[in-house]
């Protein structure tokens, strides 16, 4: 359990190791049953031993800062309120829906089942599957060509932070969040009534 304090409760959030998970079927029993009793009871829960580098991750976070803090007329070539493209930049997507402004500027690209052509997405953002040591149609081949979005959610510095909010309260309406946190925190995670 990784384990989380705040002044009124300490909370356990469940941790899945993937060692061993290729290399003996009891290992794997194990982890599967792991993800099954944390997404059941948690909907939550922080994966170690996956695999991917930190330079990779490091290198996926930076790419989104480099777009994000780039001069503001580079920045503005992509931007779009709607879902027309398959890039797409925008601030507090939800301006006009929601009673709280959420203080992000978000990127979103869908990726599958027709992903964007290279040239379509920034050139601070341009990813490349090799980078993270896959097959070319390793993906398509899991059945992730069916729909993909890569989303990263940035939190510009605020002139007055006591009143704003990085996000409010929500629940992602996907069938699943892969969320790489970078180091200032706030994650928080609604189980049993208690944040």
């Amino acid at each position: 359990m990784f384990t989380i304090s705040n002044p009124k409760t300490q909370v356990g959030i469940p941790v899945i190791d993937l060692e061993g998970i290729h290399n003996d079927p009891k290992t794997r029993k194990e982890i599967v049953d792991g993800v099954r009793n944390a997404a059941d009871t948690w909907g939550f829960f922080q994966v170690i031993n996956h695999g991917i580098s930190t330079s990779v991750m490091e290198d996926m976070k930076e790419g989104a800062r480099r777009f994000f803090e780039q001069d503001t007329e580079i920045k503005k070539t992509f931007y779009i309120r709607g879902v027309s493209r398959k890039f797409i930049y925008n601030s507090n997507f939800n301006l006009y829906k929601s009673r709280v402004a959420n203080w992000r500027d978000t990127l979103v690209s869908s990726m599958a089942p027709h992903p964007p052509k290279p040239e379509e997405l920034p050139e601070a953002c341009r990813l490349l599957s090799e980078a993270l040591g896959l097959k070319t149609k390793h993906l398509e081949e899991m059945g992730c060509g069916e729909g993909l979005s890569f989303i990263s959610q940035y939190y510009p510095p605020s002139p007055e932070p006591e009143l704003t909010l990085g996000t409010r309260n929500h629940s992602d309406n996907d069938f699943i969040t892969v969320l790489l946190q970078g180091q200032i925190g706030g994650l928080q995670i609604l189980h049993q009534n208690q944040w």
